[in-house]
């Protein structure tokens, strides 16, 4: 059921592919592949994210500010067309909370909708554009318009997602294959970008409105890993430095374009596929 208006907890760690593929062997009692993965069992996830000439956003984020918020367009995919659907979302976060109240549009009108804010600011008569919420649309529009924000950039990514199988409400999912551009601000045209993203990482987020349960608690205490601060968006900026518990510093970035990847990982590991995405 599509929520618009939620909060919760994330936690993030970086983590080499070949830990990834031994922790998910360990999450596998207690958790099952998330409903809308592909035969891959993973999504591509691509955003537009917005911010003003001043990059408010971006300096927010770095400085770790305790309130913060960032506007993004949202589909999922490897292609996508005007009549996709797509998410407008505001995604704050409160000391340490992330807040997000989003709505539901077809990509055609939510680009229209944040292009008539940006030309247009208050006088956007937002009621013309069809969408799951009214309210949190013109709440998005107050944002936008307040906050002089415009397009940004473009990130993509693939996910590897799974929900704990006896509680809906935590969620734990593997990110990897971070790209970026600033050019063809348009989700209709692909998912290539500039990896930003260490090399063989990926992001592991752990997402719930409670307490993390025990038993994962002692899965992760095993690996060694810290939750550290990983921003997509700030990575089309300066690198995200992260810490790794192997000997890997995981610092060296590549520049090469990528597009999404072909493999399958159900039938290999996370360096598989990443190994088919060139």
């Amino acid at each position: 059921m599509f929520k618009d208006n939620f909060s919760r907890y994330e936690f993030k760690f970086p983590m080499t592919y070949s830990d990834v593929d031994s922790l998910i062997q360990d999450l596998a009692p207690f958790v099952d592949p998330d409903e809308h993965v592909d035969e891959n069992g993973l999504y591509t996830i691509s955003s537009i994210y917005m911010d003003n000439p001043q990059l408010q956003c971006y300096y927010e984020t770095i400085n770790g500010d305790p309130f913060r918020q960032k506007v993004r367009l949202r589909v999922y995919g490897k292609k996508n067309t005007e009549d996709s659907p797509s998410f407008l979302e505001i995604k704050g976060k409160i000391k340490g909370l992330v807040v997000k109240r989003r709505v539901k549009m077809v990509l055609r009108d939510a680009m229209a909708f944040a292009k008539d804010c940006v030309e247009n600011g208050f006088s956007c008569d937002s009621s013309k554009y069809k969408s799951t919420n009214p309210q949190i649309l013109k709440e998005l529009q107050r944002v936008i318009v307040s906050n002089n924000l415009g397009f940004v950039n473009v990130v993509s990514y693939e996910r590897l997602p799974f929900v704990c199988r006896n509680d809906p409400d935590l969620r734990i999912t593997f990110d990897f294959n971070i790209r970026t551009r600033a050019d063809e601000l348009d989700l209709t045209k692909g998912t290539r970008g500039n990896r930003t993203c260490p090399e063989n990482v990926a992001i592991l987020e752990v997402k719930t409105s409670k307490a993390i349960p025990f038993w994962l608690v002692e899965i992760l205490s095993t690996y060694g890993y810290r939750n550290q601060t990983f921003s997509k968006y700030c990575s089309h900026y300066s690198p995200q430095n992260v810490m790794l518990a192997g000997p890997e510093s995981g610092n060296i970035h590549a520049n090469k374009l990528t597009e999404s990847p072909e493999g399958d990982y159900k039938n290999g590991s996370i360096r598989y596929i990443a190994s088919n995405m060139v």
